[in-house]
């Protein structure tokens, strides 16, 4: 029965991102709206996909613990497709007027964007090898050491949100008007202080077992 989880997963996630852009294209700027939901949804399924091996391993007689474990890659692959549009909602806009904009708000911002590009570059193989056939093809311990990027991943693209994002960002785009929400920024470093306890425990535990 696991082996529906990530087509279910799939067909979740684009029906999510079709009602989100026809929600956005009611709002006043709907290319802005789309452009925060997609990223803040990026980052949610980011930390979803990290937190699924952790917590499975600390954890061990969850409740549908097949189902997690199927659905960790399909996780993964939804946060980079979330991730890639949202660059391409703030992209299309900007080019369509003068790419120059790009580097109008300044250092910190570029800094920001730059940041999201390494997120962007770094999630690419991870998603492009989440499949049964780049696992045998690489062989299992490569596969792993390639998808320990994670761990860099994530601080990556959480500065990446403080700096620019929309909803929180210290150096948000210009054509933001929304007050900041701070609630999403607290969530966000809940979560990944959640996934960092994990990540201590399941090593205590193995670290435990080994010198037992």
């Amino acid at each position: 029965m696991t082996r529906w989880m990530q087509p279910a997963l799939y067909g979740a996630a684009a029906i999510t991102a079709g009602i989100m852009l026809i929600t956005c294209l009611r709002d006043a700027a709907p290319w802005v709206s789309v452009r925060e939901l997609y990223g803040l949804t990026a980052l949610a399924l980011l930390l979803a996909s990290m937190i699924v091996g952790p917590l499975l391993a600390v954890l061990t007689r969850i409740p549908l613990k097949g189902h997690l474990l199927a659905s960790r890659r399909a996780l993964g692959v939804c946060a980079f497709c979330f991730a890639l549009a949202h660059v391409a909602f703030y992209i299309m806009p900007v080019l369509s007027r003068n790419w120059h904009e790009i580097f109008a708000p300044g250092a910190w911002w570029i800094v920001g964007l730059s940041l999201g590009a390494i997120a962007l570059a770094c999630m690419a193989p991870l998603a492009w090898t989440s499949r049964n056939a780049a696992v045998a093809a690489m062989g299992g311990l490569r596969w792993k050491r390639l998808h320990r990027l994670v761990y860099v991943l994530l601080p990556i693209a959480l500065l990446h949100a403080v700096l620019v994002g929309s909803d929180f960002g210290a150096h948000r785009a210009p054509d933001t008007k929304s007050e900041p929400d701070m609630g999403a920024l607290f969530f966000f470093l809940g979560l990944s202080a959640a996934w960092l306890l994990l990540v201590f425990l399941r090593w205590r535990r193995r670290a435990a077992t080994k010198h037992g």
